[in-house]
């Protein structure tokens, strides 16, 4: 199934006009909003060239109610990609956002163990370390692995959508399909905690092991956590 899931840098988004290859995107949200129709989707899966086909269709709908899914996406823009796939697919269903943007509904431990398929709106910032000599710096950003050749620079922060597949309460392990390595579940093991001044909980995450250290934060130390989850009402 892994090999049927898009990345959103596949050249198939700049050979089928979604984007160009000179134009920064974010396309994290809506290539997750399709993988996880996909997912859904075992017996008659889409091809490639059809989840594209409608990343385009919903980006050109969304464009008309000024919404440009090549800027990234707020989790509001992304449940209207959602439903608005789901409307051309005559697929009726309807979500809720629980954390950031959900209207007070905050996540509650249970949520984040649900066997049921997710998206989450993960926020990392860079873990600040002081320079060595002769080291060069890591990467300075996600979505184009770049050679280590800037030494100063503004510290790599940002959001980030992925899937959520499968989650292992007993072992505190999410498995998630990231929109930048879909080929493989990308291991993250949580930490919940809540403060008793504080209703908000904080939830931590990282990568449980160092190939997914590798492949999730391109060997970068960054610090992880969960801001929102989006799910089937």
């Amino acid at each position: 199934m892994s090999s049927l899931m898009l990345n959103q840098n596949d050249g198939i988004f700049v050979e089928m006009g979604v984007t160009t290859d000179t134009q920064g995107t974010s396309l994290c949200g809506p290539t997750s909003a399709v993988n996880w129709l996909q997912l859904t989707s075992v017996q008659q899966p889409y091809s490639k060239e059809h989840l594209v086909e409608l990343v385009k269709e919903v980006g050109a709908d969304l464009y008309a109610k000024r919404i440009d899914i090549n800027q990234g996406l707020v989790e509001p823009d992304l449940v209207t990609f959602l439903k608005t796939l789901n409307k051309k697919l005559r697929i009726h269903k309807d979500y809720v956002i629980k954390g950031r943007y959900g209207a007070g509904v905050i996540i509650k431990e249970d949520d984040i163990w649900s066997p049921a398929p997710q998206i989450l709106m993960l926020n990392y910032r860079e873990i600040p370390r002081p320079p060595e000599p002769g080291i060069r710096p890591g990467r300075p950003g996600r979505n184009i692995p770049l050679p280590d050749e800037l030494i100063d620079r503004p510290l790599v922060r940002g959001n980030h959508f992925v899937l959520k597949v499968f989650a292992d309460r007993d072992n505190k392990l999410l498995g998630v399909i990231d929109p930048e390595n879909p080929h493989r579940y990308t291991l993250l093991r949580v930490n919940y905690t809540t403060s008793l001044t504080d209703t908000t909980p904080i939830i931590q995450l990282r990568p449980a092991s160092r190939e997914d250290f590798n492949t999730f934060s391109f060997g970068v130390p960054l610090h992880w956590s969960m801001t929102s989850i989006i799910e089937e009402k």
